[in-house]
């Protein structure tokens, strides 16, 4: 669904195969892969897979044409892992103090990262849910 729900997608599976489908809305399209077998079933995309203790499957999704998704789960998990060196580092380099509420303070520091343009460091969205002003009452 596109736009908020409110326009369906249209699904095709890309180039006849089974592991990746495209959804077209909104004059948008995003590309879903996976290793699960997909089939377009009204105006949904299923998989449908059993796992069993010690079985991986992947997903990706991403905007067709634009940075391609992992071809393969072992190519997902690399990814995964080089993100997650990649924020450890950040965050071994952040300075935070050792204190009782260092993992908020990182937590904290890595959603505010990651709400930061990095050519510029303008953050690009709210740091909170707060309504932007408080309702006022009769007097």
């Amino acid at each position: 669904m596109f736009d908020y729900g409110r326009i369906s997608a249209e699904w095709s599976l890309v180039d006849g195969s089974r592991h990746a489908a495209d959804a077209t809305g909104a004059g948008m399209t995003i590309r879903l892969q996976t290793d699960m077998a997909l089939g377009i079933e009204g105006e949904r995309v299923r998989a449908r897979h059993v796992l069993r203790a010690g079985d991986q499957v992947y997903c990706a999704l991403s905007w067709a044409g634009g940075p391609s998704a992992p071809g393969h789960g072992a190519e997902a998990s690399a990814r995964l892992a080089a993100t997650t060196r990649f924020w450890r580092a950040w965050l071994a380099r952040a300075g935070i103090p050792d204190h009782p509420y260092r993992q908020a303070l990182e937590r904290s520091a890595l959603a505010i990262k990651g709400l930061t343009y990095m050519p510029t460091g303008a953050t690009v969205a709210a740091l909170t849910t707060s309504p932007s002003s408080p309702t006022v009452g009769p007097a």
